[in-house]
């Protein structure tokens, strides 16, 4: 395990699963992971995705194209960085991320500001009229428990009286009752007699209606027997009409029968011609399709045999070709043998003169390497050197970024007048048209130590604005109040300039912690010294809180003292202080004009830098000069060496190659003759049979052509039956559409004679039923007419019944009605008393109203229970007729509150924890952003740290490969100077010795893969990877820089496993395994893998 994995395991696998829904995941050793974790996992091991681990003829032309950036891909994975760079991409993208969120906070909070400032004023007026509610709210209970009180007494009394009077009503009711229920007893005298004269009313009635309804009967009998006679009469009419037509339908049948009869028998005629002639027909077609056979048979089969002979023909001459090249074959191959066999000896000759010369280069070579690497190493301190000089240029780099991104910050801050409220911002956009100067904070100008101090000095006149004349201000006032931009300040520079002039100054005396008096503390300008002598004159600035409390007491009324932190104390016990904001108005100028010369001193230490590490690369350009004259020889003596190894080897891989030559040649050779003789009885069998399928396929062709005779004949014959049968058919048919019509014909003219035969017999049913019926009716009016008399008595005799029961009624119905003028006295006297007590419940009920009334009114303007409400003291109800002024006075004081927003307190709390949570947001972010910027510079010195020693190691190993595959030559790696090494393009100089070329363009394509592969072996150099992928990067390759090639690759087979896709047979001939892909089947590819072992050298 050589731990190239940042991992615990000894052994890593990476899966993916995919789902049927199009849906994934990742596993690492069995375990869902993300596709970021493999990344990280493999980044920077020289294993990843894009790595040097897999070498492909497309990174060739990636590290020679003009695209530096594909290049600096593997020299960054090389190095590691690529997790660097990635961390510095993602903490710029954050950086910039955080300069946005603070602009936007920086807005968010002026706009937050505003709202609070606002709420603040509508805080203060929801207190002072929560204080008035209060007061009112006191006032009217006591008015309303007066009140309450006095109704509830006045209750009382009508309570008591409604209680006598319910008692008298009582005695009245009883009285009443009595006489009512005589009146009913009467009442149901006259209700009995009512229902004996209903009563025998409703039986004359019964016997009225019953006289009506027999009277019905006879009418609708009378008229149903006239209706009858005229269906009897219609009746008789369709019968004559029915028979008349049966007799029509019985002749037309007899006379269509004979004709029916007639066709039917000339249809039969006809089928059985045609039956005839389909049997004829299908005797015929027998015998035809016989002959029909046998011709077609005979044309298969003389087809086969010239497809034999054909094919036998064609075999014949492949066997005669094959014969004359194998012939051929064998004499090229005994002459190509016997001249091996020579070459063999001339190669073994020249390897034995190689290897001495080998031993002696060798030693001269180790002498001249040991006085180069003396050489190395003082150029190695130089560019140490310039690696410290390029760290230290990175710093001051990042530095300069930071503070031009402060400076940015300030005066953005400083030219959209941030931290002012709207009115100055809008008016400061105006300043020609108001003649405003500018702000206070503005026009002064301080140290940055004392900037927060002279800003509690100045308190709310820092955002004041300054003007000449009173009638500035004045019209900015009326400018903001009618387009409702906010409130504003004004300093009145000629009423200021009077009041300046008659202050007098105190002395300062001097002590530990007194630092001076503010006006002495700021820089004198055009506009500054009036406004700062009446401003600051009165404000001593001391080091810290304790100092300036010990000097409160020894300064005059009018004076206050400010610390540095920015807390204020003042005779009259004002103090102020607590959290500060993050810049400062006052003095923004002087930090602007600060952080500027900041800027241009550090860009001054940056050129210096610049320079020196040009001094630096001109004494490395000097040392390189000196090392390549001194290593000139070593350069010379080693391209011998390798050169005359190569030479070795080549001459040892050319003997190999002749001897393995010479064995196959022998081989082909025996396998030559052994091919001849089997050719030779294979063309004298094929001979035989040419002249039997010749003979055979004559006498087929004679029996073909009669058969083909025969069953043209027969085919005419076939024809001639065909038109005849359909002749006959076509009669036929003709034929039975004339019997089909007739017969149509006849069937309807039978149904309708069968239907008018129905019809007849129904008629005739008919008229004996309607007799029938006739009679019953005649008997029915008999009936009806001797009930009508019967009726008519028994009417009589109970109208003489009924006018003896009314008289008995009206008698009965007169005493009623004077027992009821008796009892209507007595109820009007009850009523009077019923009256009195309404009168009495209505009072009862208006107080329980009034009370009702005046406990909802408390309930729903306080929400309080009246009941629950204290008594008055004899001292309120004393004061009780004041107390109603003073509600209407209290009342119009709210109503000139107008609207008022009583959440605001609650809204103003929000709103100022917002603030106050946005403002430290603000800090987070301003302390994030310098986190970034150290962190990005931190990365920088470490990536530029790596990036710059790997590409050393690089470099030194790719002039090490280069000169191995070339021979000698040159070649060496550049970066771009006066660029961040990180950024800076990576050039290429190779030139292959014999050869004066200028760019890699000139190279040939072999020349141009060869240096493209020494630079991916000089970069696998550096961080080896436990397996390399070599993907056809041989193709453009020689034979002799394959060789060159192959032995590179040879030299790290110990530590690297290396699979090679290629084509090229040198290639394959030097691998100890060989995979092959076939498909043996369409779509199923098949490795088949084999194994070398090298054989001994035959003698």
């Amino acid at each position: 395990n050589k731990n190239i994995l940042p991992i615990e395991y000894q052994q890593v696998t990476i899966s993916r699963r995919v789902y049927r829904d199009g849906s994934g995941e990742y596993l690492l050793n069995g375990i869902p992971c993300r596709l970021k974790d493999i990344v990280d996992l493999f980044s920077d091991t020289g294993v990843g995705a894009l790595a040097y681990s897999v070498m492909e003829q497309s990174m060739v032309d990636s590290l020679l194209s003009e695209n530096a950036q594909d290049r600096r891909a593997l020299f960054e994975e090389a190095a590691g960085i690529t997790k660097y760079k990635h961390r510095r991409k993602e903490a710029l993208r954050k950086l910039e991320q955080t300069e946005n969120d603070l602009l936007r906070l920086h807005d968010i909070i002026s706009e937050i500001e505003k709202q609070v400032n606002s709420l603040k004023r509508q805080m203060r007026k929801a207190l002072v009229f929560q204080k008035t509610s209060e007061l009112l709210k006191e006032l009217e209970l006591k008015l309303a428990k007066s009140e309450y009180e006095n109704i509830k007494t006045r209750e009382k009394e009508i309570s008591q009286k409604l209680k006598l009077s319910h008692q008298d009503q009582e005695v009245q009711k009883v009285t009443l009752d009595k006489e009512e229920l005589t009146l009913e007893n009467a009442k149901l005298e006259l209700l009995e007699a009512e229902k004996k004269v209903e009563s025998q009313q409703k039986e004359i009635n019964q016997l009225q209606e019953l006289f009506y309804q027999k009277q019905q009967q006879v009418l609708v009998s009378q008229e149903k027997q006239q209706a009858l006679n005229n269906f009897l009469a219609q009746l008789s009419s369709e019968i004559e009409s029915l028979n008349s037509q049966k007799l029509n339908l019985e002749k037309n049948i007899k006379e269509k029968k004979p004709e029916f009869e007639k066709l039917q028998e000339l249809l039969r005629e006809k089928e059985k011609a045609v039956a005839t002639l389909e049997k004829e027909l299908a005797s015929f077609e027998n015998q035809y399709n016989h002959t029909r056979q046998a011709y077609e048979s005979g044309t298969e089969e003389l087809s086969t045999a010239e497809r034999n002979l054909n094919s036998a023909k064609t075999e014949s001459a492949n066997i005669n070709f094959k014969i004359e090249e194998s012939q051929k074959l064998k004499s090229n191959l005994v002459s190509e043998y016997q001249k091996s066999q020579k070459e063999l000896e001339e190669k073994e000759d020249q390897f034995l003169r190689t290897f001495n010369e080998l031993e002696k280069l060798k030693l001269d070579w180790e002498n001249a390497q040991k006085i180069k690497t003396e050489l190395q190493d003082q150029l190695q301190e130089l560019e140490q050197k310039l690696k410290d000089n390029q760290l230290q240029e990175t710093r001051l780099d990042t530095s300069l970024a930071s503070e031009r991104a402060k400076h940015k910050v300030l005066e953005k801050f400083f030219e959209n007048y941030e931290g002012y409220n709207s009115g100055v911002q809008h008016l400061i956009n105006q300043k020609e048209k108001f003649k405003i100067l500018d702000t206070v904070a503005n026009l002064i100008q301080t140290d940055t130590q004392y900037s927060w101090a002279i800003e509690a000095a100045l308190g709310e006149r820092k955002s004041f604005l300054v003007v000449d004349k009173l009638d500035s201000a004045k019209k900015a006032l009326n400018h903001l109040k009618e387009n409702q931009k906010g409130e504003g300040g004004f300093i009145i520079k000629d009423e200021l300039v009077k009041l300046t002039q008659s202050v007098s100054r105190i002395q300062i005396k001097e002590s530990d912690g007194v630092i001076g008096r503010g006006s002495d503390l700021v820089e004198n300008g055009k506009h500054s010294d009036w406004l700062t002598k009446s401003l600051l004159d009165r404000t001593l600035v001391v080091k810290d809180f304790e100092i300036a409390k010990k000097l409160l007491r020894t300064i005059p009324q009018d004076h206050q003292i400010v610390t540095l932190e920015g807390e204020l104390l003042t005779k009259e016990g004002v103090v102020k202080g607590g959290e500060r904001k993050e810049f400062s108005l006052v003095g923004k100028e002087k930090e602007l004009k600060s952080l500027t010369e900041k800027i241009q001193t550090l860009d001054s230490q940056l050129k210096i830098a610049i320079n020196q590490k040009a001094e630096i690369i001109h004494e490395i350009e000097i040392a390189k000069t000196e090392l390549d004259n001194i290593s000139e020889p070593e350069k010379t003596k080693r391209e011998l060496w390798n050169k005359k190894e190569l030479e070795m080897k080549e001459v040892e891989l050319e003997k190999k190659a002749i001897e393995e030559g010479s064995f196959g040649k022998s081989q082909q050779i025996v396998e030559q003759d052994r091919s001849l003789k089997e050719l030779a009885k294979q063309k004298h069998s094929l001979e035989q049979n040419l002249s039997q399928l010749a003979e055979g396929l004559q006498n087929l062709t004679e029996k073909v052509n009669a058969s083909k005779q025969k069953v043209g004949e027969l085919e005419k014959q076939k024809e001639e039956l065909n038109l005849k049968l359909n002749q006959s058919r076509i009669e036929v048919v003709s034929q039975q559409g004339k019997t089909e019509q007739l017969t149509n014909d006849l069937s309807r003219v039978e149904e309708m004679f069968a239907d008018t035969e129905n019809k007849f017999k129904q008629r005739s049913k008919d008229i004996k039923a309607k007799e029938k019926e006739q009679t019953q009716l005649v008997s029915d009016i008999e009936n009806f007419k001797a009930g009508l008399v019967e009726v008519e008595k028994q009417k009589e005799q109970i109208e003489q019944t009924l006018d003896a029961s009314k008289e008995q009624y009206h008698t009965i119905h007169e005493n009623l009605l004077q027992f009821e003028e008796k009892l209507k006295t007595s109820r009007h006297t009850r009523m009077s008393k019923q009256e009195l007590v309404h009168q009495l419940e209505l009072q009862q009920h208006d107080l329980l109203s009034q009370l009702n009334n005046v406990a909802q009114k408390i309930q729903q303007e306080w929400n309080i229970n009246l009941e629950e409400v204290p008594v008055l003291s004899e001292e309120d109800l004393a004061q009780l007729p004041g107390f109603n002024e003073k509600v209407v006075q209290l009342k119009e004081k709210i109503r000139t509150f107008g609207p008022v927003n009583l959440l605001a307190l609650e809204d103003y709390k929000k709103e100022k924890e917002r603030l106050d949570f946005l403002k430290k947001q603000v800090e987070d972010l301003v302390s994030a952003k310098e986190t970034l910027n150290s962190t990005v510079s931190k990365i920088n010195e470490t990536a530029k740290g790596l990036f710059l020693e790997t590409f050393q190691k690089v470099k030194t190993n790719f002039q090490s490969v280069f000169g191995q595959l070339f021979e000698g030559g040159e070649a060496d790696l550049i970066l771009e100077e006066m660029i961040d090494p990180l950024e800076s393009k990576i050039e290429i100089f190779a030139r292959p010795r014999g050869k004066r070329l200028l760019t890699l363009s000139q190279l040939s394509g072999g020349e141009k893969a060869l240096v493209a592969i020494a630079l991916l072996f000089a970069l696998y150099l550096v961080k080896p990877s436990p397996f390399c992928i070599l993907d056809e990067i041989d193709a453009p390759l020689d034979d002799m820089n394959l060789r060159r090639f192959l032995t590179l690759v040879k030299n790290f087979t110990a530590n690297t496993q290396f699979i090679i896709i290629t084509h090229n047979k040198l290639t394959m001939d030097s691998a100890d395994i060989l995979y092959g892909v076939t498909m043996e089947e369409p779509g199923i590819s098949k490795i088949v893998s084999v194994k070398f072992e090298k054989e001994p050298v035959l003698a």
